[in-house]
């Protein structure tokens, strides 16, 4: 695939101050963290929940927080393994992740995926989804690379 036919490579989920809150998007124009991100309102969806008690909702207002203010409480945003620090909600018992990593002042989000185990501490993270994103961030420094070279 040529340079030019590639797709952005990430997407703004939120913009402050601060920097910026990002999905990756892959060199096949996949957004793992977005399209997981549009599961969590699908899910709201199917079992009606009031928009603002859902998970999608409560992340929205996470990546709005780090972007104006470069912070979030340790409970919702934490340095996790391996340069990864995630996003953090738990909502119906069940605890979902945004993985990320931060680039200058931008964090980038790998993916989403909900962790084993509804109580802090009962589960780390699947091997899979550590491994996941660990590819996700060499393809992102990747295509970075490839796009900002030759540019000033």
């Amino acid at each position: 695939m040529a340079l030019a036919e590639l797709p952005p490579l990430t997407k703004i989920e939120a913009r402050g101050p601060w920097g910026t809150v990002e999905s990756f998007i892959t060199s096949n124009n996949k957004c793992p963290a977005g399209d997981f991100l549009d599961h969590l309102k699908t899910i709201s969806a199917k079992k009606k929940d009031n928009v603002k008690a859902t998970a999608y909702f409560k992340f929205i207002v996470l990546f709005d927080q780090m972007a104006k203010t470069g912070q979030v409480q340790r409970k919702r945003f934490r340095s996790e393994m391996q340069g990864f620090y995630a996003f953090a909600h738990e909502h119906r018992n069940v605890q979902y992740r945004f993985p990320c990593f931060s680039d200058g002042r931008r964090w980038i989000l790998t993916h989403g995926f909900a962790k084993p185990g509804a109580q802090e501490g009962l589960g780390e993270w699947p091997q899979r989804e550590i491994d996941r994103a660990v590819e996700l961030r060499k393809e992102y420094f990747l295509r970075k690379k490839l796009t900002t070279k030759g540019n000033p």
